[in-house]
């Protein structure tokens, strides 16, 4: 069975948002990574998971949310 893996980083930066659609759009699974010591972070996750669902056209794709800094939070 051959996978094929792209990983693509766009900081969460709102100037890529416009194209962050693309990226996702016949993504199989997504990885959503927000910064465990910034609260601000984890609130925009909301914003993201509405996009995939808005521009996403595969419907049983998986979706997992991981904590990234963890070693900064005391």
């Amino acid at each position: 069975m051959r996978i094929k893996l792209q990983i693509w980083d766009t900081a969460g930066e709102e100037r890529f948002r416009s194209v962050t659609p693309m990226y996702y759009k016949n993504a199989a699974a997504v990885i959503l990574v927000y910064d465990q010591s910034n609260y601000h972070s984890f609130e925009k996750l909301q914003s993201w998971l509405d996009d995939i669902e808005k521009h996403s056209t595969v419907d049983n794709r998986i979706l997992a949310i991981a904590a990234s800094k963890c070693d900064l939070i005391q």
